[in-house]
């Protein structure tokens, strides 16, 4: 009797594991899928981004995009936060980013004056 019960009950387990083989695939493929959306996306701006920059700098040379950089650099705080969701038994990390622009003006240098 112990015996049958024991079957049942490694059945119902193999069930049950069956059952969650199949949501963690459908949440690796769901997730994968996601992932090259955004890899897209995230290449398309990345190369339209790269080619303003080699616009810029064909426009202005070398010295005034660097300087342009460097004011460019104390205008923005970046907030970077990540957080470690469980989906279906595994661990996902969800990073979320922001850009906070601050109303300074930018550090004076004795740099480009004569």
């Amino acid at each position: 009797m112990t015996l049958r019960k024991r079957l049942v009950f490694a059945e119902k387990g193999e069930n049950f594991l069956e059952f969650k083989r199949e949501q963690l695939i459908g949440q690796i493929k769901k997730l994968y899928k996601d992932y090259l959306g955004y890899r897209k996306e995230f290449i398309a701006i990345y190369s339209k981004t790269l080619r303003k920059l080699y616009q810029t700098y064909k426009e202005m040379g070398k010295r005034n995009l660097t300087l342009i950089s460097k004011l460019s650099k104390i205008q923005f705080t970046p907030t970077i936060s990540i957080q470690y969701v469980k989906k279906i038994g595994i661990v996902v990390p969800e990073i979320t980013y922001e850009l906070k622009q601050e109303e300074k003006l930018p550090a004076y240098t004795f740099e480009n004056t004569s």
